[in-house]
């Protein structure tokens, strides 16, 4: 039995003991190297720093070499669009561009190779940055911190001077949705307007809101995805959201809403409409309801289906989520907490 263990990273192997050492050929010379970590994400690092480290000793590269900002951001675009497009789809791509405008926008514009901490600790406290959601600060961090581990993969940088920036703390938002009642007045007000896709938009509503699908899925489904208990969910042109078909149960109501959409669907799609996001908010606003939006559908099922008993990882899985029901449980999971609060009132000894 071999003592090494190939793993899933490129110039990465495992001795049998689990520690991992650096295998790669540099400047035509075989090098095995003790990463000294047993972590693989810790190797990952310590490679990189390691093989920019020989190339400069072993001559491949010479000191002072170096990117440009423009030069870093195309070299990290390339690597994206490298990327194949059953695993990184094109809304994807289209979001990594949008990140790394904002990147060469707001980065010191000079050679990679000048840049210390402090540039880095001033470009993360910029206003630049800062007027972003958390969210898409932590982007734009992990999309830098992919065009450093480029640089020092490539022998230009040695180390990653961002190494002491810190992830935005993201603060869940408490989730208000309307009940039941409300979302029927929201549907027929829609289907109250007597406008060509009024019809249309309104039971697209409702099947948001029966199915939990994202817009997207919901668009790319067929009669024929649809069988006597369940929907087939595959995704519009782009696919579900990690390119996987998903089973999601017919709940009573969206039985009954399908029943109603087959007297005047014959099409092959049950949608032709890209989105009922126009058509809700002035429903909400004729209404005067807050807004709402069409994703809080998705949310509604998650927690109308809770409320009814059903537990959080098969909730999870009906929503397409890959985590067992780590984010479902972040998202909903005081709902639980709430239910679990109601049955213990009905708990007795006398």
């Amino acid at each position: 039995m071999s003592e090494w263990e190939k793993v899933n990273a490129e110039n990465i192997v495992r001795h049998k003991g689990g520690t991992y050492y650096l295998r790669a050929k540099i400047g035509g010379r075989s090098v095995r190297k003790s990463l000294q970590t047993k972590s693989l994400r810790t190797a990952k690092t310590k490679r990189d720093t390691l093989m920019a480290e020989i190339r400069l000793k072993s001559g491949v590269i010479k000191v002072g070499e170096s990117w440009t900002l423009q030069e870093a951001v195309e070299m990290t675009r390339r690597h994206y669009a490298a990327i194949p497009s059953y695993q990184l789809k094109p809304k994807t791509m289209t979001y990594r561009n949008d990140i790394l405008s904002v990147l060469l926008k707001t980065l010191p514009d000079r050679a990679l190779s000048t840049w210390t901490e402090g540039d880095m600790q001033r470009w993360w406290a910029s206003h630049g940055i800062c007027r972003y959601s958390s969210n898409r600060r932590n982007n734009f961090l992990g999309t830098l911190r992919k065009m450093i581990a480029l640089a020092i993969r490539a022998g230009v940088l040695l180390s990653d001077p961002s190494s002491d920036l810190k992830r935005v703390p993201v603060r869940g938002k408490k989730l208000t949705l309307p009940p039941k009642n409300i979302l029927l007045r929201i549907i027929e007000s829609i289907r109250g307007q007597n406008q060509p896709y009024s019809l249309e938009s309104a039971c697209f509503v409702e099947f948001l809101a029966y199915s939990g699908c994202r817009v997207s899925e919901a668009r790319g489904i067929k009669w024929s995805d649809i069988s006597e208990n369940s929907i087939s969910v595959v995704g519009d042109s782009d696919g579900t959201k990690n390119y996987e078909i998903r089973s999601v149960p017919i709940v009573p109501d969206m039985r009954d809403l399908l029943d109603r959409m087959k007297l005047f669907s014959a099409r092959d799609y049950l949608f032709t409409m890209k989105s009922p996001w126009n058509a809700l908010n002035n429903a909400c606003k004729r209404l005067k309801l807050p807004h709402m939006r069409v994703h809080d559908l998705r949310h509604l099922f998650a927690t109308q289906c809770i409320e009814a008993g059903v537990d959080i990882p098969t909730v999870s899985r009906w929503l397409g989520h890959k985590d067992g029901g780590v984010l479902a449980m972040k998202t909903y999971g005081h709902l639980r907490d709430e239910h679990s609060l109601r049955a213990a009132q009905m708990v007795s000894f006398k």
